[in-house]
């Protein structure tokens, strides 16, 4: 524990015992105010919460039984707590809010700027898709670093953005279309993600009420990883600091992972640094690749070649084609195991994107070919790729009035396939349906088998199959004819008719189904508050916003429901299989491998980070009088992963390249001068 209540401030780069010494630091304090005092402990995500309880267990048996929360999760149910006394300050009426959903509320901010946005806005951004979804993430990008929405047009004219369309217009637009929505949804009862932050940053945080409540309710703060927090959050510190409350924090140089998506580490450690006693952690002596390659490594990046040796424990995969090279790479893995050199799961297979190519290749040659468990970490499908989630969207438009135009006359023999388990094949399904389907505008509806002419080449399963499906239709429709429509009931009842025993179902599907009752019920429940549709039409927005692909599930690792305070919170440990992630989701979920292959190491897009779009118009200055922190350059990002990357490196490196890339361009990236000098 620090010396006396001054906060500690902890820095070191990537796995040096950061995280240890915060456990370290909660055990020492939890011996000195036992319960009921209870301290706020916050990390950013899921498997940081799992980390840091782990080390607390090394230290007490009983672990932690309070609430490690991620910050927007604190947010979250902080202003949910105290939106009466926000709607207060707000002077509007206050209303039991609702959070939307990212999916939902692209729908709803569509609609209500449908006759906002011009031509001209769409061209810059492409598309009306990508206009709507850039214009929101400003409000999360504004909302997380506490300025007011009011604003964002002031500091859109600072940015890159602004400088490259010079048309004050355009960014006063924007900030119309933004208040348009934020008092439309206040209106509602509505939140977004980034009217949650801006709610809790410029009305809750300022407030005596809730700082009283904090000061009451927390007797300590511990904090790891704030390099990866919003700005917002040190106004919380702050708090206290203040007041003299233990605290600690902990910051990592080669993190800074959600830089560019609503994290300011900079200004973080500006403002809060300089109140604390600080510590700096070095790195462990076992960090063989990271004490040993980084130097090198780092000089071949900044095109010095001098003096450079072939890199140890570095080899390389280099093909011409990228077909070739995600075959060879998949081949060696496989040898690799067959031999007892490496289990799956210590090994890590990391790209900068995974595209549909690649997805299909690991899955075949890894798990159909060769039976190995692989995990696509944090692999998000749309619903509709579910052919079980196609197959209740058919049926609905078979059971609801007037949704004849959104029948897809070509999905309905896989829905037949689906719902007889396969004793109707796809062959018969077809011939049933091109015989036996009537289109109609407003009851479409499947026939008796018999109007097919040659039913007779129907099996007797198909048959009794078939007509065990229509009956079951039938009383989903007679049931709806009596009034009971409600859709969520509708889609309940299909569930339970058609797939009773969801044991027999693979995880992936039950993961699918369970993402598709919550997603109905989170759109019922808007429409329903919202009050100007009929069943019908929200039977038909909601098949077309299904349809759109935007709603997605994951399909491999488990969602935690009772960790669900943050949108990327929810996944299991991952313990089995060979993993398969983005650079980004890698570096978030702290993971460490003995084996890691970097995928299409030539790649641009290496060095490319997934920063919102303008987001460094909304990073707080640190120096005086500046107006605006300047964009990450492309050196630093690449520097910076690759060293998290050999910090999460046990044993190996692979650097897998191609010369074409899957476009068929030539592949020449910020990494490629490491291939030179690789075994």
């Amino acid at each position: 524990m620090n010396k006396g209540n001054k906060p500690l401030w902890i820095t070191g780069e990537s796995c040096c015992g950061k995280t240890r010494y915060l456990a370290q630091s909660i055990y020492q304090w939890m011996q000195i105010y036992p319960l009921p005092h209870k301290p706020l402990i916050l990390v950013i995500n899921h498997q940081a919460r799992e980390n840091l309880l782990r080390e607390i267990l090394k230290l007490n048996a009983q672990g932690y039984l309070g609430k490690i929360r991620t910050p927007l999760g604190l947010i979250m149910e902080d202003v949910n707590l105290f939106y009466p006394l926000i709607c207060e300050k707000l002077d509007i009426k206050a209303k039991i809010p609702i959070r939307l959903r990212p999916e939902t509320e692209q729908e709803l901010a569509t609609q209500l700027w449908q006759k906002d946005i011009t031509s001209e806005l769409i061209s810059i951004f492409g598309n009306e898709y990508t206009c709507v979804r850039r214009i929101l993430d400003l409000t999360q990008l504004a909302g997380a670093a506490g300025i007011p929405f009011e604003k964002i047009p002031d500091s859109l004219q600072n940015s890159d953005f602004f400088q490259t369309i010079g048309n004050k217009s355009i960014t006063n637009l924007l900030g119309e279309l933004i208040q348009k929505w934020r008092n439309w949804c206040l209106e509602k009862g509505f939140l977004n993600y980034g009217l949650i932050y801006e709610l809790y940053a410029l009305y809750l945080l300022p407030s005596g009420e809730y700082e009283q409540y904090l000061l009451n309710q927390y007797k300590g703060l511990f904090i790891d990883d704030i390099d990866d927090f919003p700005s917002i959050i040190t106004q919380l510190c702050q708090r206290f600091i203040d007041n003299n409350i233990t605290s600690v924090f902990t910051y990592n140089e080669t993190g800074k992972v959600r830089l560019g998506l609503n994290a300011d580490p900079e200004y973080i450690k500006e403002k809060i640094l300089p109140l604390c006693n600080h510590q700096v952690l070095e790195n462990k002596d076992n960090q063989y690749l990271k004490n040993n390659l980084e130097k090198p490594i780092l000089k071949l990046i900044n095109g010095d070649f001098e003096d450079i040796e072939t890199l140890a424990n570095i080899s390389s995969i280099i093909t011409e084609s990228r077909a070739e090279l995600l075959s060879q790479t998949c081949n060696f893995i496989i040898k690799s195991i067959q031999e007892n050199k490496i289990k799956p799961q210590d090994i890590a297979i990391i790209a900068p994107g995974l595209d549909e190519i690649a997805r299909y290749t690991f899955q075949d040659i890894f798990t159909n070919q060769n039976g190995v468990a692989i995990q696509f970490l944090r692999e998000k499908r749309p619903l509709v790729s579910s052919a079980i989630i196609r197959s209740i969207l058919s049926i609905l438009t078979l059971v609801y009035s007037h949704q004849g135009r959104l029948v897809r006359k070509d999905l309905l023999p896989e829905m037949l396939v689906i719902l007889s388990k396969e004793k109707i094949d796809l062959v018969r399904a077809n011939l049933l349906v091109d015989s036996c389907y009537v289109p109609d505008v407003n009851n479409p509806s499947l026939l008796d088998y018999t109007n097919f002419s040659r039913w007779d080449r129907l099996s007797y399963q198909s048959r009794e199959s078939y007509q065990e499906i229509l009956a079951l239709i039938e009383n989903i429709k007679a049931e709806i004819s009596e009034g009971n429509n409600h859709l969520i009931a509708i889609i309940d009842k299909i569930i339970q008719l058609f797939f009773p025993n969801l044991n027999e179902l693979q995880y992936n599907q039950i993961t699918n189904l369970k993402e598709f009752i919550e997603t109905a019920q989170h759109f019922w429940e808007i429409q329903y508050k919202l009050g100007n549709l009929t069943i019908n039409e929200i039977v038909s927005q909601f098949l077309t916003l299904i349809r759109k692909g935007t709603i997605t599930a994951n399909p491999l690792l488990e969602y935690n429901q009772n960790n669900s305070d943050d949108s990327e919170d929810n996944f299991s440990s991952l313990e089995e299989g060979l993993l398969i992630s983005t650079i980004y989701q890698y570096r978030s979920h702290r993971c460490r491998h003995r084996w890691q292959f970097w995928m299409d190491t030539g790649s641009r897009f290496w060095s490319q980070g997934l920063g919102l779009f303008a987001y460094e118009a909304f990073l707080q200055p640190i120096e005086k009088n500046a107006q605006t922190m300047p964009r990450e350059s492309e050196d630093i990002l690449i520097r910076r992963i690759v060293k998290d990357l050999l910090a999460r490196a046990e044993e190996k490196i692979f650097l897998c390249h191609s010369d074409l890339s899957v476009t068929g361009n030539e592949q020449i990236g910020k990494l490629s001068p490491l291939l030179a000098f690789t075994s």
